[in-house]
């Protein structure tokens, strides 16, 4: 990670909420070689929510993430890889964890609503830096 963001001493994801991720990930088919960065970005999320009051709504929430990663110098594979692991944190949060196929019945990415607000967010950021 390139500057000193978060604290070495982050408290860890709790056991029952990283089964639960975990699952997610195995589900989504993330690979095992980086499902290590997914469960660091989570921790790093979850210490963002404590340390900044965010708004109830989740694509908010992962956008200002986003924005801080940003502002912190991470390159943008970095923070979409990021904002996929917060949207895969959000499902693993639901009821019941579904076995359901990666995609919905219609054929969308049942994330990209998420990870579209966080490109529209970076494509209106670099059509602003241009204009100006």
């Amino acid at each position: 990670m390139k500057g000193k963001y978060w604290c070495d001493d982050m408290k860890n994801i709790p056991p029952d909420i990283l089964t639960r991720f975990d699952d997610i990930l195995k589900l989504r088919n993330v690979p095992l070689f980086s499902r290590p960065e997914y469960r660091k970005w989570v921790r790093y999320f979850l210490d963002f929510q404590t340390k900044y009051p965010l708004p109830g709504e989740r694509a908010v929430q992962v956008r200002l993430f986003s924005e801080k990663l940003r502002s912190k110098g991470q390159v943008e594979a970095q923070v979409e890889q990021a904002a996929d692991a917060v949207s895969l944190f959000f499902a693993s949060q639901q009821k019941q964890l579904q076995a359901a196929p990666l995609s919905n019945s219609t054929g969308a990415d049942p994330h990209e609503a998420v990870r579209g607000s966080v490109q529209n967010k970076t494509i209106g950021q670099t059509a602003a830096n241009r204009q100006q």
